[in-house]
């Protein structure tokens, strides 16, 4: 099976495999079926992605009722992915004046930004074949995405479902969509997270919670930390 460079994939015991290479067979459902499943992707010798669900499954993309070969989907059924980057700080003046922006330091002084760097996570190294030519999206139903810098847990974000569109390189919540960056909590219906930019970012009513406030609009733009960025601008 050809993956992406430093990628490994690990079969846990019991695993069923069903691949579609019989005459006749063309137009089955399933191209790929794996129980148990597990993927490590690294790049430059670091691991970026750990992918883990119950099930996995590769699926040809559907145009209105029909399936049709032109792409492939992946599928997880109880989906965890953690991300893995490197923090890095910086001395700026946040432009919220609410409890979202990053907090003054001792005596006042300018704040240290921290932000996470996330750009590894979609490149081609990082991300497998799983076996198949034109991959376009990894599904999970429900999902939880966690995300690390070198040294804890920074973000966690769960959901009913999330798209990761590779094209695109984001990620796309849907349905309950609850984030968990320390003592904040933001809770939408839908959110898209660039891990390039390090945003997320939601089009929908959006409610922000810490211990001493809580902000409510129409779309927000985050980053990973829930910082307030801007409102939101643009469509989905």
């Amino acid at each position: 099976m050809a993956l992406g460079i430093g990628a490994v994939i690990y079969w846990q015991h019991g695993t069923s495999r069903k691949v579609e290479n019989e005459p006749g067979q063309n137009f089955q459902k399933h191209r790929l079926q794996i129980t148990g499943f597990q993927f490590d992707g690294h790049r430059g010798g670091k691991r970026v992605i750990t992918i883990k669900a119950d099930q996995f499954t590769i699926e040809k993309g559907k145009m209105g009722p029909l399936r049709v070969s032109l792409w492939n989907v992946a599928k997880l059924k109880n989906g965890i992915i953690h991300l893995y980057g490197s923090s890095t700080s910086s001395s700026e003046v946040s432009s919220s004046k609410t409890d979202f922006g990053p907090s003054l330091g001792e005596e006042g002084e300018k704040p240290a930004v921290r932000r996470l760097e996330l750009g590894d996570v979609f490149n081609k190294e990082s991300i497998p074949s799983f076996g198949v030519k034109k991959v376009s999206s990894i599904i999970s139903e429900p999902i939880q995405v966690i995300l690390h810098d070198e040294a804890s847990v920074v973000t966690e974000i769960s959901a009913a479902s999330a798209t990761i569109r590779i094209k695109e390189r984001d990620v796309f919540f849907k349905g309950n969509v609850r984030v968990l960056s320390g003592a904040r909590t933001l809770l939408t219906e839908t959110l898209s997270l660039d891990p390039v930019k390090g945003e997320l970012r939601s089009e929908e009513q959006v409610l922000l919670q810490s211990p001493r406030q809580a902000v409510e609009s129409k779309g927000m733009v985050t980053d990973f930390f829930l910082n307030i960025a801007s409102p939101s601008r643009g469509k989905h």
